[in-house]
């Protein structure tokens, strides 16, 4: 089979691959549903982790307000406040994260939409190596 006909076929297909107005709202909706529920669940942890951040930088605090009074030496002050300082570290870029995958979630959902919707369009404007990629991605779960 030539290329230029299997690439007709191809297009054509993907020219079939549209989605009403009622369908993509109804999978903006649940997207965004979903997004909330994400949401809700990141929020959750990076409370959890700026309570956890909060109560390591308290320690450091009193340990240091100890230091001062000569209730610590300063050996094991550094070695402590050294380790919870890590804690901290760990905490935040936990938190980043957290932040960071928040941001991406409806980025990546709404950007699916637009490839859907755009496919057929953008399979002819590409390259032969940028049609194979977009063939893979879009049939990679075909059954």
């Amino acid at each position: 089979m030539r290329e230029e006909v299997l690439e007709k076929q191809l297009t054509e297909l993907l020219g079939r691959l549209h989605f009403d107005d009622e369908v993509l709202e109804w999978v903006r909706d649940a997207l965004h549903a979903s997004h909330a529920d994400q949401r809700r669940e990141h929020e959750e942890a990076i409370k959890r982790h700026q309570a956890e951040y909060k109560r390591l930088q308290d320690r450091i605090h009193a340990m240091y307000v100890d230091k001062l009074g000569g209730v610590v030496d300063t050996a094991f002050y550094d070695k402590m406040s050294n380790q919870w300082r890590e804690e901290q570290n760990s905490c935040q870029r936990e938190i980043d994260r957290l932040q960071e995958a928040d941001k991406s979630y409806l980025d990546e959902g709404v950007q699916i939409l637009e490839l859907a919707s755009n496919a057929q369009t953008l399979f002819e404007s590409q390259e032969p190596r940028q049609k194979r990629r977009l063939l893979n991605f879009l049939l990679s779960n075909c059954s």
